[in-house]
């Protein structure tokens, strides 16, 4: 959810940061990609929660940490973190 936050020093954190790969979600997620596009990090743009566990799996090479972050609240998808973090371990445990 766009709450308004300036990201322009986390931003430009992660283009020079070593991560290769970020996975965006909406709303802020996917104005932070906009710029993480410039660089030549591998950004993926997706909808739901469910999808980006799935592509971070995908993704994510074998033997190294995927760090799912959400930088943002994600109201429009979860009433609080609480129920966000149970969807999340659902997903990741594939019992959903």
């Amino acid at each position: 959810m766009d709450r308004g936050i300036n990201y322009n020093d986390f931003i430009d954190y992660l283009k020079w940061s070593n991560i290769e790969n970020f996975i965006c979600m909406a709303t802020t997620g996917y104005k932070i990609g906009k710029f993480l596009r410039e660089t030549t990090k591998k950004v993926y743009y997706i909808e739901l929660l469910e999808d980006a566990v799935k592509k971070a799996e995908e993704i994510t090479k074998k033997g190294t940490i995927c760090l799912m972050s959400p930088a943002a609240s994600s109201y429009e998808y979860f009433k609080n973190f609480e129920k966000k973090g149970s969807k999340y371990k659902e997903f990741v445990r594939g019992k959903n």
